[in-house]
């Protein structure tokens, strides 16, 4: 099988059964270790992003996760029910003005860690690549 999904209720409680997703689609992809916390640190961002701005802590919605293998790439897609938001203005936190606040940082260490973030859906839709080839 070369595609896993899991649904779960929008709220942070849900974290544990997210952490124990990514252990099992780990192994299930055999993925190299060296990859895993980039993979651990990027996918719990993008859920914990989800619940809190895209479906703004709404219990009734649902947030998706997609992971796929597809030749030497592999990608966790992350869906929630919100009505998306402009990622392109999204500040950065290493610039000086910035330096100093906590928060706005998940989707540049997302972009950090991973090979390419790709948004669709008006924004409620990212997929995160990781290539196995490096």
């Amino acid at each position: 099988m070369n595609k896993l999904k899991i649904s779960v209720a929008s709220k942070l409680d849900n974290m544990h059964i997210i952490e124990k997703f990514i252990k099992n689609f780990s192994a299930h992809f055999d993925l190299p270790a060296k990859l895993y916390g980039a993979v651990n640190l990027s996918v719990i961002e993008a859920f914990s992003n989800a619940v809190k701005y895209g479906n703004s802590g709404d219990m009734t919605k649902k947030v998706t996760l997609v992971v796929e293998k597809i030749k030497h790439q592999f990608q966790v897609v992350v869906n929630d029910e919100g009505n998306g938001f402009d990622y392109t203005k999204i500040p950065d936190p290493t610039l000086p003005e910035n330096i100093d606040k906590e928060s706005k940082r998940g989707l540049f260490l997302m972009n950090e860690l991973s090979d390419d973030l790709i948004f669709e859906k008006n924004g409620s839709m990212v997929t995160i690549l990781f290539n196995l080839k490096k």
